[in-house]
């Protein structure tokens, strides 16, 4: 009997006269103890077996995380080498296609600088806009970027910063430009039936030709345009290939949203001009135009712009106000009621001035006729003396009239128009007043304060403007009505004093002598 089968018998007879089941022979427990080192044994070769593979694994998995951080490695190297270059060719295409722009304005303005005279009607300082004062900021921008990028080290070349430091200026001189844009656009539009006018401006794009790719005047005035709406999508294409680290990468974020800005803000200036021509030309209208126009929401609108006007004189509601705006208001007010001051105040003096200088002509008729009888060479020289200053007299009216006068009086009705919109403005700001008191239509609010705010925005833009030129102008119409008064006041009362004097004095002694 094996060991197998003596553990069997033991196990299935249990009560077969055996004393203890758990009773266990020496044999049966030397036999045991090399199972369990056997088996021991075997539990050790396995588990080696199990560590080595797993070290081979380790091992293999550590290897081609090493081989894949190396093609990493070398993929991050290839991706910076080719964002370095590429931000490279990026930079090279904003400088370069600065300076083109830049030859192109300065081209433009020197073919038409030149001596050659514009036919009648052409207005080129109106086509032209401030496009030399663009050329100066460009020309600006230009140095600043050759400067920045003349570093050999391209970690060195920075060229952010050049767009944040012209920023203002920007704004400040491609608004006027890109808002006249389409008034220019017209008005070429109307050049373009003028034979003469069309071979004039002919002449001059075959002379641009030769040193530029141009194909019509629309393409030429068009750039200033195109090139500050062009300046965020070249940002943006540097930014993209500029790495993390790159000392030039918050300044080219600053550069993307300041030049955002300036294209928002240049657009927001176009839609205050679109929406102060509306009611510009709205004004212009004939009286059958406007009822025709008119419906329900028109006169409802009517009637509570009238209860606002009501409750703000009144005292009764609340109005905003705008300090600033009111300033520039009041001086617009003073120079309209002083040019028509002065008009009535010239045209006073020149009435007076006229009715004196007949009565001098019929005084001195009289004196003629006294004398007709008699040699008398005083009052043949009064008699001269007076028609001829008479005669001067009519010259200077001519010339105030023409120079002065009639000037004033075209002036005085451009104030028609600002006018007009300063009551829109009022009413923007009633409609804004009475949306403002509504809980409810936050889209109609919205609506109101930004129609108050760019007939607003634009007025205080457009209205300084308007003043200083407008009071240069009538400084200028001052100076040539005193100097045409001085000349003929003075000089004609003086000669006809002089010559009075002589008669009455030679007169009394003849008549001591009678």
């Amino acid at each position: 009997m094996n060991r197998c089968q003596r553990v069997c018998f033991l196990l299935c007879y249990p009560c077969c006269g055996i004393k203890n089941l758990f009773v266990v022979s020496p044999e049966g427990q030397l036999e045991k103890s090399r199972l369990l080192v056997a088996q021991h044994a075997v539990d050790e070769e396995k588990r080696k077996y199990e560590e080595e593979k797993q070290r081979e694994e380790e091992k293999k998995q550590r290897e081609e995380a090493e081989r894949m951080r190396e093609i990493d490695r070398k993929i991050a190297v290839e991706k910076k080498e080719r964002k370095r270059n590429q931000r490279t060719k990026v930079i090279e295409e904003i400088v370069n296609s600065e300076k083109d722009y830049l030859f192109n304005l300065h081209l433009c303005l020197e073919t038409f600088s030149d001596r050659q005279k514009p036919p009648a009607g052409v207005d080129l300082e109106f086509l032209l806009g401030n496009m030399e004062e663009i050329a100066d900021v460009s020309q600006k921008i230009v140095i600043s970027l050759e400067t920045s990028v003349s570093e050999a080290d391209l970690e060195k070349q920075c060229v952010g910063q050049c767009f944040i430091n012209f920023a203002e200026d920007m704004k400040n001189t491609y608004a006027p430009y890109c808002r006249n844009h389409d008034e220019v656009i017209t008005a070429m539009e109307k050049y373009s039936d003028s034979p003469e006018i069309s071979a004039y401006f002919n002449s001059k794009i075959e002379a641009m030709k030769k040193q530029t790719n141009v194909f019509d005047m629309a393409s030429i005035l068009i750039r200033p345009v195109q090139r500050i709406l062009k300046y965020p999508l070249l940002l943006n294409e540097l930014l993209k290939n500029t790495e993390e680290d790159h000392p030039d990468r918050e300044d080219t974020k600053a550069a993307i949203k300041e030049m955002t800005n300036v294209a928002m803000a240049i657009n927001e200036y176009k839609r205050r001009k679109d929406l102060v021509y509306k009611y510009k030309n709205f004004t212009d209208q004939t009286f059958s135009d406007k009822i025709s126009k008119l419906n329900l929401h028109s006169i409802m609108k009517k009637s509570t712009r009238m209860k606002g006007r009501l409750s703000a004189n009144l005292g009764i509601a609340l109005q905003m106000r705008d300090e600033m705006f009111e300033k520039e208001e009041t001086k617009f007010r003073h120079l309209e009621r002083t040019i028509r001051v002065f008009l009535d105040s010239i045209q006073q003096y020149l009435d007076q001035s006229q009715e004196t200088m007949r009565s001098h002509t019929v005084y001195i008729d009289y004196i003629k006729d006294f004398y007709k009888d008699k040699e008398y060479a005083e009052a043949i020289k009064l008699y001269e003396v007076t028609y001829k200053q008479l005669s001067l007299f009519d010259n200077m009216k001519a010339t105030v009239e023409h120079n002065v006068v009639i000037p004033l009086n075209i002036l005085s009705g451009l104030f028609a128009a600002p006018t007009k919109i300063i009551e829109k403005r009022y009413d923007k700001m009633l409609d804004y007043n009475y949306q403002l008191g509504k809980e409810e239509n936050d889209k109609e609010l919205q609506a109101a304060k930004n129609d108050y705010e760019a007939m607003n925005y634009q007025l205080l833009d457009e209205l300084p403007k308007f003043y200083n030129l407008a009071y240069k102008m009538l400084r200028h119409y001052i100076s040539v009505y005193t100097c045409q008064a001085r000349l003929h006041g003075p000089v004609t009362e003086g000669k006809l004093h002089f010559v009075r004097a002589s008669i009455y004095g030679k007169q009394n002694k003849f008549n001591g002598h009678i």
